[in-house]
């Protein structure tokens, strides 16, 4: 099928007298080059109830269509037509760079009703009023408004299961902190009580048997309780909430050194950046409770001879690192029964981190953990 001639129209002259010699020819100019050929347009917009015009930046219209040629006669003053009628203002308005305009619904001599829509066509110098059957306009907008509410509805399902899935992820951290703080008061406190509880039964026995050897019982007795003591003051000061939250990222992590050092006799060497010391809030707080728990695994399994501990700042995130030279482990094998790693990275990830591993048997292990930094308030 060939594709339709574009024709060239001439404005008529009553239009042009009508105007200032300095628009007239550029006007008429405009006109020929946008004006589509009435029989080629007005037959198959009306039967479909579509309607295209166009009107001068001057307020003449230029050319009318299919259902807009009943309201809009080429050469008039579109804003006394009834269509337009004081609409100028609006019409100024939107060549200035309002958005499109809609005007209200309007019925033609058949009874049927349309609505129109004007943009304002910099590249032809005028405006263009599209019309379209208003039924058709408000099914439309029916149609864009379910979307809204389905899209609406599909993100709110999707906020509701990352609500979900964060609270279950934060119940199993839960859960194993409270497995860890059991675990940790059984190596303490119970292991005291029941050294304790021997040591004064065999100080009962000796009572009687031989006097002289209690009091030298006694006095180990007293250095088990004073020993579990002391390490149940340690597990609860580990538990206390927000050391790093509150104290900062570099105190906490020195004293953690120290701590670690003392336990086990290993060297615990650690460094940390100025610009990252002061880090404190949520973010230090996790950061602090991963180096724990590598320093924990270390002390267990590593077998290690020196530990060093080093923090940065690197690009907007915090870059912690926990580095020994123990005898390593396949990183990439499953553990069975060994949930350290997986919460380390649970709880990376809870604060929009990563953390990885790189280990092998025989050359000792680094653990990397990366969270983001910048809007994390810093400790003076």
């Amino acid at each position: 099928m060939n594709r339709a001639r574009r024709v060239r129209r001439d404005v008529p002259a009553d239009i042009c007298s009508d105007l200032s010699s300095d628009s007239a020819a550029p006007l008429a100019q405009t006109a020929a080059m946008i004006a589509p050929p009435a029989e080629i347009l007005n037959d198959p917009l009306a039967r479909h109830g579509l309607g295209i015009a166009r009107i001068a930046s001057h307020g003449v219209v230029l050319s009318a269509e299919g259902a807009l040629a009943e309201w809009l006669a080429p050469g008039a003053d579109a804003f006394d037509t009834p269509v337009l009628a004081g609409m100028a203002e609006e019409f100024a308005r939107l060549r200035a760079g309002a958005p499109r305009l809609a005007l209200p619904a309007l019925a033609i001599n058949s009874g049927a009703r349309f609505g129109v829509s004007v943009v304002w066509r910099p590249d032809a110098n005028c405006f263009e009023l599209l019309a379209a059957p208003a039924d058709s306009a408000t099914e439309i907008e029916a149609t864009l408004a379910r979307e809204r509410r389905a899209r609406q509805f599909a993100e709110e399902r999707a906020s509701v299961e990352r609500a979900r899935a964060d609270a279950e992820a934060r119940i199993a951290l839960v859960m194993r902190e409270r497995l860890k703080i059991a675990h940790d008061l059984h190596d303490t406190i119970v292991q005291a009580l029941v050294a304790v509880v021997a040591q004064l039964g065999l100080v009962r026995k000796l009572a009687a048997r031989a006097p002289a050897r209690a009091a030298e019982e006694l006095a180990h007795a007293d250095k088990a309780a004073r020993e579990g003591l002391e390490m149940a003051r340690d597990a609860l000061g580990q538990v206390r909430f927000e050391r790093a939250g509150l104290d900062g990222l570099g105190a906490a992590l020195q004293r953690a050194g120290a701590r670690f050092a003392a336990r086990t006799g290993l060297p615990a060497a650690v460094e940390i950046a100025p610009d990252i010391a002061g880090l404190s809030g949520e973010h230090a707080e996790i950061l602090y409770r991963i180096v724990e728990e590598a320093l924990r695994n270390v002390e267990s399994h590593a077998q290690a001879g020196r530990v060093r501990i080093a923090a940065r700042a690197d690009d907007g995130e915090a870059v912690v690192e926990i580095v020994d030279d123990g005898r390593g482990f396949d990183a990439t094998a499953p553990r069975r029964g060994h949930y350290g790693l997986p919460g380390m990275r649970e709880q990376a990830e809870m604060i929009g981190g990563r953390l990885s591993v790189d280990s092998a048997p025989g050359r000792g292990a680094r653990v990397i953990v990366r969270a983001p930094c910048a809007r994390e308030r810093t400790v003076p």
